[in-house]
């Protein structure tokens, strides 16, 4: 699994903590940071980065952001084909209540998402906001053979 994608590697504050914004042109993006996701198309599964790129989306983090999500799958120096799972969508990076995240996340393009409290109404909150996991995400992961 590839983590985070398309990086973290210029946030300067921790994203479990607050929202990491980086404000770099998007040719030194492709030609430094990004550049090793160039090779990782082919890889199964990745996790967003809760990170702005203002160069993609200026707005909105990488998990929430159609923008970014369709960047990460169909930018030919990136085009990632695997599937998108969400970095923990109930961290401090995030701002809101877990059902507007999580409705964010899934009309974003994220395949997957990820919560992680053992809180079972924040659990209910999010199956009732989310995709749900689509027959073609379940087959996806079933072919990754790790799940004996």
């Amino acid at each position: 699994m590839i983590r985070h994608i398309p990086g973290h590697g210029r946030a300067l504050v921790d994203s479990h903590l607050e929202l990491p914004v980086v404000s770099i042109d998007l040719k030194t993006l492709l030609e430094t940071d990004f550049k090793v996701f160039q090779q990782l198309g082919a890889m199964k599964l990745a996790m967003t980065a809760h990170v702005v790129f203002t160069a993609i989306d200026d707005e909105v983090l990488v998990t929430l952001s159609k923008k970014a999500i369709d960047f990460i799958k169909r930018d030919r120096d990136i085009t990632f084909n695997g599937l998108i799972i969400t970095d923990a969508l109930d961290i401090k990076a995030l701002r809101g209540g877990i059902g507007e995240m999580t409705q964010k996340a899934s009309t974003s393009g994220c395949d997957i998402l990820l919560y992680c409290r053992a809180d079972l109404k924040g659990v209910k909150v999010v199956l009732q906001h989310g995709h749900g996991l689509k027959y073609h995400i379940i087959e996806r992961v079933k072919s990754f053979n790790c799940f004996c």
